[in-house]
């Protein structure tokens, strides 16, 4: 097992994050009051788990930005500022522009397509997004990371940011002391957990995680069998969903259990390049899932948004709260095969061609 090189797990775990938040997403829109269907919901939440999926992020991005600065050669202190400065460039280039053509079309629809619709079976989620139209002070805001009214999911693209900043710093500590890593991880641990809102920055909690994921993993392959590893993974994405289903006291530390459940599925997947077999997760749709995952992440929302305005519209509401969870999976179903292509579009067109921009940048 090489730390470094390149691991499609990795990448298909990322499509299947992705799919947790849209369908999240898809069950939230839906008003559901009755015992039943908040209990078929409550199984469903198994894979539409958005707050895990967002942790998976977190924390597979910790760990896969490590592993590029460790094949990098990066980490002399000569170089210290240099890729610092290097790896913010590249991050920026990777984030803001796919980001920003998405936002742009948000606020086009907004500003002059865009009416909410009532129904009485839209949920009060679905009654808390994009209420007021758009301005061109909204705009602004949410492309500089002060908001994110347009698309709501940028907001972990906030933290995101934030970790162009300060990444190469705590990488560059734990490459020279795992004990000051792991104090580190503890003591952001504690922010995090004790602070009712926790700031933006506090998330960063979960990319030290992926820092620590591969020396977890070396520990687990020598450990645990090619069988046991398989069930290890279950039980943590078991984990992921009773923490939804029985919440800490609050919201920051049922964040908590979730992303050390999400550590502990990226360290097993490490861990397990080359011993155990992982079908569904070694499948090219589930790769390509992966690859247009970041895009697929950003056009998700607003698709599913327009999509179930469109349906409390034409559809009368006893059919919508008759058949809520149907409901809700066919939103999720068809608004996944339309920003799917889309997202493909973005991928294509915007994500490797300001990559391959970016490297050239750094390189001169």
């Amino acid at each position: 097992m090489s730390d470094a090189r390149f691991q499609p797990r990795l990448e298909s775990i990322r499509g299947v994050a992705a799919l947790m938040v849209a369908l999240f997403h898809a069950l939230a829109m839906v008003r559901m009051d009755e015992w039943l269907p908040l209990k078929i919901r409550a199984v469903l939440q198994f894979g539409g788990n958005g707050n895990a999926g967002v942790a998976i992020f977190f924390v597979l991005s910790g760990y896969v930005l490590a592993a590029s600065l460790d094949a990098s050669g990066a980490g002399q202190p000569r170089r210290f500022t240099a890729d610092t400065l290097t790896f913010a460039v590249r991050r920026t280039f990777r984030i803001w522009p796919a980001m920003a053509a998405c936002l742009a079309a948000c606020f086009l629809w907004l500003r002059f397509v865009f009416e909410p619709a009532t129904s009485a079976a839209a949920s009060d989620d679905y009654g808390s997004y994009w209420r007021h139209g758009a301005t061109w002070t909204d705009l602004l805001r949410d492309t500089v990371f002060l908001q994110s009214y347009l698309n709501p999911v940028t907001w972990t693209l906030q933290v995101e940011m934030l970790a162009a900043l300060l990444f190469v710093p705590l990488w560059w500590i734990s490459r020279r002391s795992r004990i000051a890593l792991l104090g580190l991880t503890a003591a952001w641990a504690v922010w995090f957990v004790w602070t009712p809102h926790p700031p933006r920055a506090a998330f960063l909690f979960m990319m030290l995680l992926g820092l620590l994921v591969a020396p977890a993993a070396r520990v687990v392959a020598r450990h645990l069998g090619r069988r046991t590893i398989p069930t290890a993974l279950a039980l943590s994405f078991v984990g992921l969903w009773m923490a939804t289903q029985y919440p800490r006291e609050t919201a920051a530390g049922t964040w908590f259990v979730q992303s050390l459940c999400a550590g502990a599925i990226v360290t097993l997947l490490v861990a397990s390049d080359g011993r155990a077999a992982f079908g569904w997760l070694d499948h090219r749709t589930a790769r390509f899932m992966g690859r247009i995952s970041y895009s697929f992440y950003l056009w998700h929302f607003p698709i599913v948004y327009v999509l179930v305005t469109l349906g409390f519209a034409t559809i009368d509401a006893t059919r919508w709260l008759e058949w809520p969870n149907a409901m809700a999976g066919l939103l999720f179903v068809v608004s996944t095969l339309v920003t799917i292509p889309i997202a493909w579009a973005s991928y294509r067109a915007i994500e490797l061609p300001l990559i391959r921009a970016a490297k050239a940048i750094t390189r001169t």
